[in-house]
């Protein structure tokens, strides 16, 4: 976010993203000056200073190379701003892999390191950057939940109809702000294993993104995390015939993203409509939900991953076919006349 405002005494350029009720910063006070000072950016100095993201000399080097910029400005891994990844509240991921790195950073297979060009040196690398094809959708869904202002926040849930309580992490809990009742519970998962040990639970209300109605209460208990990125990876996006023109509950459906909320066997029967769409058994099936369509099952048939491997061999072809003879030649055997 950049924003300039000129008047005749001062002007301000503002080189972060500010989050509502946040208060400035002192590194945030320190980009307001007075006209004829300079402010330049710290990778192409130029001048007014921009956000990285908009700088060009920034965008013109390798994933590899804005990994340092960043390392060496101290700046956050996912938003450029000028705190840990550990601290950053962006709930974004990149865009190539779901990892918690902005997608100008990553690292493709194809990349390799650097190395100096000498005789009888080989070098490997393999591509696959399509998404994938053979891959099974969750009905996750894009919900409403009110804060302690009555505002509506906006967060990712999870249908999982196989889970006896709703639950929310504690990351959402914060955000939301609402008031917490304690509870003293503990969470088994496949095995029997314990997974977690709850201590509070909240009362939430939610609905739908695109509408107001119906309104649904619910108690979630509160957890450390939910699961991983779902879908792990990004996840081909094909026009399947049978999905076209429904309203999807998650338009997102195919970026790795959290998972704030999972709504249980207490929610899904009665969160669930009548409406189902189905394809073939390599396409996921359609649900209707009151949140809308949400995606389940297969998203294709299992390929071969496209894989290029590059092979330099700076070595003269004579030599190598030389060396492969001599290794596979015969022995000589000199035969001698019988003593007589």
């Amino acid at each position: 976010m950049e924003k300039s405002k000129t008047t005749s005494q001062t002007r301000t350029t503002v080189l972060h993203i500010v989050q509502p009720n946040q208060k400035p910063t002192t590194t945030m006070r320190k980009v307001k000056y007075e006209k004829g000072s300079n402010y330049s950016c710290q990778v192409c100095q130029a001048r007014p200073g921009h956000l990285l993201i908009a700088c060009p000399v920034f965008k013109e080097k390798t994933p590899k190379d804005r990994h340092q910029i960043i390392k060496e400005l101290n700046r956050c891994y996912l938003c450029f701003s000028e705190h840990r990844i550990t601290q950053c509240s962006n709930t974004r991921v990149c865009s190539e892999c779901g990892g918690r790195h902005h997608s100008l950073l990553h690292l493709r297979t194809t990349e390799s390191e650097e190395q100096p060009v000498t005789a009888n040196t080989t070098m490997l690398s393999a591509a696959n950057e399509r998404p994938d094809r053979c891959r099974v959708l969750l009905s996750t869904v894009a919900i409403l939940v009110q804060d302690v202002n009555g505002d509506y926040q906006e967060f990712r849930a999870l249908l999982d109809g196989a889970s006896e309580r709703s639950y929310m992490t504690e990351v959402c809990g914060r955000k939301l702000g609402l008031a917490r009742q304690k509870c003293n519970l503990v969470v088994r998962g496949m095995s029997d294993v314990q997974v977690a040990s709850i201590k509070s639970h909240v009362n939430l209300n939610l609905r739908h993104e695109r509408s107001s109605t119906p309104e649904i209460n619910i108690n979630a208990y509160v957890v450390p995390r939910i699961t991983g990125l779902l879908p792990s990876k990004r996840v081909w996006k094909a026009e399947w015939k049978h999905l076209k023109g429904l309203e999807l509950a998650d338009p997102r459906y195919d970026e790795p993203m959290s998972v704030d909320i999972l709504l249980g066997a207490d929610v899904v029967p009665y969160a669930t409509r009548s409406g189902r769409r189905e394809g073939t058994g390599t396409e996921p099936v359609g649900l209707e939900t009151v949140f809308g369509w949400t995606l389940m099952g297969n998203t294709g048939t299992a390929t071969i991953e496209t894989a290029s491997t590059f092979v330099t061999a700076l070595e003269k072809i004579d030599s190598t076919l030389r060396r492969f003879w001599d290794m596979e030649e015969l022995p000589k055997i000199s035969i001698r006349p019988p003593k007589t």
